[in-house]
Protein backbone atom coordinates (compact mmCIF):
# COMPACT_ATOMS: atom_id res chain seq x y z
CA UNK A 1 0.00 0.00 0.00
CA UNK A 2 1.23 3.29 -0.84
CA UNK A 3 1.31 6.48 1.63
CA UNK A 4 -1.47 8.35 -0.77
CA UNK A 5 -3.88 5.07 -0.27
CA UNK A 6 -2.75 4.73 3.33
CA UNK A 7 -3.24 8.66 4.37
CA UNK A 8 -6.73 8.38 2.47
CA UNK A 9 -7.57 5.57 4.54
CA UNK A 10 -6.52 6.71 7.57
CA UNK A 11 -8.93 10.26 6.57
CA UNK A 12 -11.46 7.80 6.43
CA UNK A 13 -11.39 5.90 9.48
CA UNK A 14 -11.13 8.60 11.79
CA UNK A 15 -14.02 10.94 9.74
CA UNK A 16 -17.85 11.05 11.58
CA UNK A 17 -20.19 10.03 9.10
CA UNK A 18 -23.45 11.74 9.34
CA UNK A 19 -26.70 10.42 7.72
CA UNK A 20 -28.43 12.84 5.45
CA UNK A 21 -31.25 10.99 4.86
CA UNK A 22 -35.08 11.32 6.17
CA UNK A 23 -36.55 7.98 7.22
CA UNK A 24 -39.02 6.35 4.99
CA UNK A 25 -42.51 5.75 5.89
CA UNK A 26 -45.84 7.27 4.54
CA UNK A 27 -46.24 10.19 6.23
CA UNK A 28 -42.98 11.71 4.65
CA UNK A 29 -43.86 14.95 2.67
CA UNK A 30 -44.16 14.72 -1.43
CA UNK A 31 -44.79 15.94 -3.90
CA UNK A 32 -48.79 14.95 -4.50
CA UNK A 33 -47.74 13.12 -8.15
CA UNK A 34 -45.15 11.35 -6.48
CA UNK A 35 -46.75 7.78 -5.05
CA UNK A 36 -46.30 7.07 -1.34
CA UNK A 37 -44.46 4.97 0.24
CA UNK A 38 -46.00 1.88 1.85
CA UNK A 39 -44.64 -1.57 2.82
CA UNK A 40 -46.26 -4.64 3.89
CA UNK A 41 -45.48 -8.20 5.05
CA UNK A 42 -45.21 -10.92 2.39
CA UNK A 43 -43.40 -13.17 4.75
CA UNK A 44 -43.66 -13.43 8.76
CA UNK A 45 -41.65 -15.52 11.21
CA UNK A 46 -43.53 -18.86 11.69
CA UNK A 47 -44.86 -18.67 8.34
CA UNK A 48 -42.37 -21.25 6.85
CA UNK A 49 -40.43 -23.11 9.16
CA UNK A 50 -37.51 -25.05 7.73
CA UNK A 51 -36.44 -28.17 9.62
CA UNK A 52 -34.45 -27.09 12.99
CA UNK A 53 -36.65 -24.22 13.38
CA UNK A 54 -35.37 -21.22 11.36
CA UNK A 55 -37.93 -18.77 10.07
CA UNK A 56 -37.72 -15.81 8.04
CA UNK A 57 -39.34 -12.34 7.46
CA UNK A 58 -39.92 -10.15 3.96
CA UNK A 59 -41.44 -7.43 3.04
CA UNK A 60 -42.91 -5.89 -0.16
CA UNK A 61 -42.09 -2.22 -0.60
CA UNK A 62 -43.62 0.18 -3.36
CA UNK A 63 -42.70 3.58 -3.70
CA UNK A 64 -41.90 6.53 -6.58
CA UNK A 65 -38.49 6.80 -7.66
CA UNK A 66 -38.78 10.67 -5.85
CA UNK A 67 -40.35 9.89 -2.71
CA UNK A 68 -38.27 10.24 -0.06
CA UNK A 69 -34.83 11.13 -0.08
CA UNK A 70 -33.66 11.20 -3.66
CA UNK A 71 -31.64 12.36 -6.19
CA UNK A 72 -33.01 13.36 -9.89
CA UNK A 73 -31.30 11.96 -12.83
CA UNK A 74 -31.33 14.34 -15.86
CA UNK A 75 -33.82 12.60 -17.88
CA UNK A 76 -36.16 13.52 -15.22
CA UNK A 77 -36.65 16.76 -16.42
CA UNK A 78 -37.26 18.68 -20.08
CA UNK A 79 -38.09 21.80 -21.38
CA UNK A 80 -39.50 22.81 -24.53
CA UNK A 81 -39.01 18.94 -25.53
CA UNK A 82 -35.89 18.75 -24.66
CA UNK A 83 -33.19 17.07 -22.40
CA UNK A 84 -29.77 18.59 -21.13
CA UNK A 85 -27.61 18.47 -23.78
CA UNK A 86 -30.06 18.24 -26.76
CA UNK A 87 -31.34 21.02 -29.23
CA UNK A 88 -34.28 22.79 -28.78
CA UNK A 89 -35.52 21.07 -31.89
CA UNK A 90 -35.27 17.57 -29.84
CA UNK A 91 -38.42 15.31 -28.28
CA UNK A 92 -37.96 14.08 -24.74
CA UNK A 93 -38.14 10.24 -24.92
CA UNK A 94 -41.51 8.86 -23.16
CA UNK A 95 -40.80 5.97 -20.63
CA UNK A 96 -37.48 4.89 -19.15
CA UNK A 97 -34.82 3.80 -21.77
CA UNK A 98 -31.37 3.48 -21.87
CA UNK A 99 -29.36 7.38 -21.79
CA UNK A 100 -26.32 8.64 -20.56
CA UNK A 101 -29.20 10.96 -18.62
CA UNK A 102 -30.48 8.10 -16.60
CA UNK A 103 -29.96 7.50 -13.12
CA UNK A 104 -27.39 4.81 -13.28
CA UNK A 105 -24.69 7.49 -14.21
CA UNK A 106 -25.60 9.58 -11.62
CA UNK A 107 -22.78 11.10 -9.55
CA UNK A 108 -21.11 9.36 -6.70
CA UNK A 109 -18.30 10.99 -4.50
CA UNK A 110 -18.46 15.17 -4.28
CA UNK A 111 -16.81 17.81 -2.03
CA UNK A 112 -19.91 18.97 -0.21
CA UNK A 113 -20.97 22.46 1.24
CA UNK A 114 -23.89 23.29 3.44
CA UNK A 115 -25.07 26.57 3.04
CA UNK A 116 -27.22 27.86 6.38
CA UNK A 117 -29.56 30.17 5.09
CA UNK A 118 -32.17 30.34 8.81
CA UNK A 119 -28.79 31.25 10.63
CA UNK A 120 -27.78 33.63 8.00
CA UNK A 121 -30.84 35.42 8.71
CA UNK A 122 -31.36 35.12 12.28
CA UNK A 123 -34.28 32.34 12.50
CA UNK A 124 -35.12 29.02 13.12
CA UNK A 125 -36.45 28.22 9.61
CA UNK A 126 -37.76 29.98 6.46
CA UNK A 127 -40.97 30.82 5.71
CA UNK A 128 -43.59 29.16 3.79
CA UNK A 129 -42.40 30.26 0.55
CA UNK A 130 -39.54 31.98 0.89
CA UNK A 131 -37.01 32.45 -2.03
CA UNK A 132 -33.06 31.43 -1.58
CA UNK A 133 -31.84 33.81 -3.52
CA UNK A 134 -28.23 34.11 -5.26
CA UNK A 135 -26.97 37.09 -3.07
CA UNK A 136 -28.14 34.72 -0.12
CA UNK A 137 -26.06 32.20 -0.84
CA UNK A 138 -22.94 34.48 -1.45
CA UNK A 139 -23.44 35.81 1.64
CA UNK A 140 -24.21 32.81 3.17
CA UNK A 141 -20.39 31.34 1.92
CA UNK A 142 -19.05 34.38 3.35
CA UNK A 143 -20.44 34.29 6.53
CA UNK A 144 -19.26 30.56 7.01
CA UNK A 145 -16.21 31.39 5.46
CA UNK A 146 -16.58 28.53 2.35
CA UNK A 147 -15.50 28.69 -1.23
CA UNK A 148 -17.99 26.56 -3.84
CA UNK A 149 -15.33 24.75 -6.03
CA UNK A 150 -16.48 23.77 -9.60
CA UNK A 151 -17.99 20.48 -9.38
CA UNK A 152 -18.91 20.65 -5.65
CA UNK A 153 -22.30 19.89 -4.13
CA UNK A 154 -24.17 22.73 -2.07
CA UNK A 155 -26.43 21.80 0.17
CA UNK A 156 -29.05 24.51 1.31
CA UNK A 157 -30.89 23.81 4.48
CA UNK A 158 -34.39 25.92 5.05
CA UNK A 159 -34.53 24.82 8.39
CA UNK A 160 -37.66 22.46 6.88
CA UNK A 161 -35.98 19.27 7.72
CA UNK A 162 -36.82 18.48 11.25
CA UNK A 163 -36.81 14.98 11.52
CA UNK A 164 -40.24 14.89 13.95
CA UNK A 165 -42.30 17.97 11.71
CA UNK A 166 -41.34 15.82 8.82
CA UNK A 167 -42.53 12.14 10.69
CA UNK A 168 -45.85 13.88 11.39
CA UNK A 169 -46.10 15.54 7.81
CA UNK A 170 -46.10 18.63 8.85
CA UNK A 171 -44.76 20.75 5.94
CA UNK A 172 -46.85 20.11 3.07
CA UNK A 173 -47.52 23.07 1.60
CA UNK A 174 -45.49 25.79 -0.29
CA UNK A 175 -41.86 24.90 1.10
CA UNK A 176 -39.26 27.34 0.67
CA UNK A 177 -36.54 27.36 -1.65
CA UNK A 178 -33.88 28.31 -4.39
CA UNK A 179 -35.35 30.78 -6.62
CA UNK A 180 -33.89 31.33 -9.93
CA UNK A 181 -31.26 33.89 -9.31
CA UNK A 182 -29.89 31.17 -6.63
CA UNK A 183 -29.97 28.54 -9.42
CA UNK A 184 -28.03 30.78 -12.12
CA UNK A 185 -25.31 31.87 -9.11
CA UNK A 186 -25.11 27.66 -8.70
CA UNK A 187 -24.84 27.55 -12.36
CA UNK A 188 -22.00 30.42 -12.37
CA UNK A 189 -20.46 28.29 -9.73
CA UNK A 190 -20.24 25.18 -11.87
CA UNK A 191 -21.53 23.34 -9.04
CA UNK A 192 -22.25 19.29 -10.07
CA UNK A 193 -25.15 18.94 -7.40
CA UNK A 194 -27.22 20.47 -5.44
CA UNK A 195 -30.12 19.63 -2.31
CA UNK A 196 -32.43 20.87 0.07
CA UNK A 197 -33.56 20.05 3.21
CA UNK A 198 -37.78 20.10 1.22
CA UNK A 199 -39.81 17.41 -0.50
CA UNK A 200 -39.75 20.14 -3.65
CA UNK A 201 -35.89 22.07 -3.54
CA UNK A 202 -37.10 25.30 -5.87
CA UNK A 203 -39.22 28.28 -4.65
CA UNK A 204 -42.87 27.86 -5.69
CA UNK A 205 -44.94 29.91 -7.69
CA UNK A 206 -42.45 32.69 -9.00
CA UNK A 207 -44.53 34.24 -11.76
CA UNK A 208 -41.72 32.72 -14.49
CA UNK A 209 -43.62 29.28 -15.72
CA UNK A 210 -43.80 26.26 -13.54
CA UNK A 211 -41.04 24.79 -12.05
CA UNK A 212 -38.36 27.02 -13.49
CA UNK A 213 -35.43 26.11 -11.33
CA UNK A 214 -35.53 22.45 -11.82
CA UNK A 215 -35.64 23.56 -15.65
CA UNK A 216 -32.44 26.16 -15.83
CA UNK A 217 -30.38 23.51 -13.23
CA UNK A 218 -31.39 20.47 -14.97
CA UNK A 219 -32.02 21.05 -18.44
CA UNK A 220 -29.59 24.21 -18.92
CA UNK A 221 -26.57 23.46 -16.95
CA UNK A 222 -26.79 19.39 -16.31
CA UNK A 223 -27.16 19.88 -12.09
CA UNK A 224 -28.46 16.68 -10.03
CA UNK A 225 -31.04 17.99 -7.81
CA UNK A 226 -31.94 16.12 -4.13
CA UNK A 227 -34.70 16.23 -1.57
CA UNK A 228 -35.79 15.60 1.17
CA UNK A 229 -32.54 15.46 2.83
CA UNK A 230 -31.75 15.87 6.65
CA UNK A 231 -29.34 18.55 7.22
CA UNK A 232 -29.93 19.45 10.96
CA UNK A 233 -26.81 17.13 12.45
CA UNK A 234 -24.28 18.59 9.84
CA UNK A 235 -24.82 22.32 10.95
CA UNK A 236 -24.96 21.25 14.57
CA UNK A 237 -21.54 20.04 13.84
CA UNK A 238 -20.36 23.17 12.30
CA UNK A 239 -19.56 21.56 9.61
CA UNK A 240 -19.86 23.13 6.14
CA UNK A 241 -17.32 21.28 4.42
CA UNK A 242 -17.51 17.85 4.00
CA UNK A 243 -17.02 14.54 1.80
CA UNK A 244 -20.28 13.51 -0.09
CA UNK A 245 -21.11 10.28 -0.93
CA UNK A 246 -24.42 10.11 -3.32
CA UNK A 247 -25.24 6.04 -4.37
CA UNK A 248 -28.28 5.88 -6.70
CA UNK A 249 -29.94 2.43 -7.64
CA UNK A 250 -28.23 1.07 -10.49
CA UNK A 251 -31.75 1.02 -12.49
CA UNK A 252 -31.48 1.38 -16.24
CA UNK A 253 -32.95 4.26 -17.77
CA UNK A 254 -34.97 5.72 -14.64
CA UNK A 255 -35.18 9.01 -13.94
CA UNK A 256 -34.35 9.66 -10.26
CA UNK A 257 -33.60 7.00 -6.97
CA UNK A 258 -33.84 6.79 -3.16
CA UNK A 259 -30.73 7.35 -1.99
CA UNK A 260 -29.22 7.58 1.76
CA UNK A 261 -26.27 10.44 1.40
CA UNK A 262 -23.82 10.52 4.07
CA UNK A 263 -21.83 13.09 4.77
CA UNK A 264 -17.95 12.22 5.61
CA UNK A 265 -16.81 14.81 8.14
CA UNK A 266 -13.25 15.59 9.21
CA UNK A 267 -11.97 15.85 12.59
CA UNK A 268 -10.92 18.95 12.73
CA UNK A 269 -14.78 20.13 11.37
CA UNK A 270 -16.29 18.30 14.08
Amino acid sequence: MDNQTALLIEGLLAARVLDLSQPLDPTIPRVPSVPPFTMGWVMRHGDYVLPGGTSFTQELVSMGTHTGTHIDALNHVSCDGRLHGEPKNSEAPRGAQPSDLAIEHAPFIHAGVVLDIPALRGVDRLAPGDGVTGDDLERACAAQSVTVEPGAAVLVRTGWGDRETYRTGGYLRNPPGVNISGARRLIEWQVALTGADTFMYEQPSQGLGPMPVHATLAVEAGVHIVENLFLEELVQAEASTFALIVAPLRMTGASGSPIRPLALVSGTDR
